[in-house]
């Protein structure tokens, strides 16, 4: 498995996202600032009609550039040459189609410094790669950059049912082990580290759309509030990234059940409190990073082996003050039984919310 990466607090590197989709680019920015919270990033259409042809030197003065839009050999090769032929121009990661990945290391050894799969890109690679880059660079002063050896490509298979079609994705680092459930809103994947074994939780976001800049917008602001709670009070996260159109992403496998498993056991009073009260706990955490679970209910509750309650699925969490709604349709998100009436009104919500869909589940 990958090791998690931590913030950079203190680097702010320079970087350049090519690509013609613009809710890949910010959801790729996204990523980006999760990991180098100051980062300059430029953003860039190829296909602007501001841009200058095919010779525009577009992102050659960063630390990296991040160039997709790639789908033939032919333009990657191309895009390779016109940018390594400037002394200055950073290190070069390519995003590109399946059909391009057994080209990897051809592709590496004409001046790409990593060649990723368009289609399954993890947070923690992309950004592990902008690391390796940076000190590369650094400690070959400015020169180009030759014979770095990259992590290695590995992806499992996930499959589900979406929409009455069957649908196959791959997802890297990897491997799939059982599927545990199945919604409108997400797949859940029980899944192991292909590289170490360590067992995670995975899921896929089927109600989101990749390339609407609307729908990807709730994944910047969201997960970037609750990074730094890293587990305490909210699932631990370990990586995140791009399944075909789908985001995912892979969390912390927690052993001790959920709290409707501990419901169907009857338990007294002190045993009822000392549940809410830890479930209080990680709401307030959560309300301190100013999130709105938005979708409280005894299965979004787990528990660790030290007894401390974790809250999961915050695929419909907002910023307090907004309200959570399906930006596609413009419907009310949320289960009924337990949200609060300003919710399920539509209307904006914050950690009241929250509050009532608790007291719902000690009622």
């Amino acid at each position: 498995m990958h090791p998690l990466l931590k913030p950079a607090e203190t680097a702010s590197p320079r970087i350049a996202i090519v690509d013609g989709s613009a809710g890949l680019r910010r959801l790729l920015a996204s990523m980006v600032r999760q990991h180098f919270r100051t980062a300059a990033i430029e953003d860039i259409d190829p296909f602007s009609q501001t841009m200058r042809g095919a010779g525009f030197a577009f992102g050659t003065r960063g630390d990296a550039v991040i160039l997709g839009g790639v789908g033939t050999e032919r333009e990657a090769r191309d895009a390779l040459k016109r940018l390594r032929s400037r002394v200055d121009c950073p290190p070069i990661i390519m995003l590109v189609a399946d059909a391009l990945m057994p080209l990897r290391t051809s592709l590496m050894a004409e001046g790409a410094f990593d060649v990723l799969r368009k289609d399954a890109i993890s947070l923690v690679r992309l950004n592990s790669g902008i690391e390796r880059a940076m000190r590369a660079e650094s400690d070959n002063d400015g020169k180009p950059i030759t014979h770095i050896a990259p992590l290695p490509a590995t992806c499992g298979k996930f499959h589900f049912v979406f929409d009455g079609e069957r649908t196959a994705l791959e997802i890297d680092g990897y491997r799939f082990l059982s599927t545990l459930s199945a919604t409108p809103l997400a797949h859940v994947f029980f899944a192991e580290s292909i590289a170490s074994e360590q067992r995670v939780v995975i899921k896929v976001l089927t109600s989101f759309a990749l390339h609407d800049v609307q729908d990807t917008g709730w994944l910047d602001e969201v997960t970037t509030r609750l990074q730094p709670l890293r587990g305490k009070g909210a699932v631990a996260h370990l990586d995140s990234g791009i399944a075909a159109t789908y985001p995912y992403a892979v969390m912390e496998f927690l052993t001790h059940g959920d709290l409707r498993r501990r419901m169907k056991t009857p338990m007294d009073l002190p045993a009822k409190m000392d549940i809410i009260d830890r479930i209080l706990v990680a709401l307030s955490a959560l309300h301190e990073v100013s999130v709105v679970h938005g979708d409280l209910k005894p299965e979004s509750i787990f528990f660790r082996g030290d007894g401390s309650a974790t809250l999961i699925d915050f695929n419909i969490s907002v910023v307090s003050g907004r309200s959570i709604r399906c930006s596609a349709k413009g419907d009310v998100l949320g289960t009924p039984t337990y949200m609060s009436p300003e919710q399920g009104a539509g209307h904006a919500v914050d950690s009241r919310s929250d509050l009532y869909s608790a007291g719902i589940i000690f009622f």
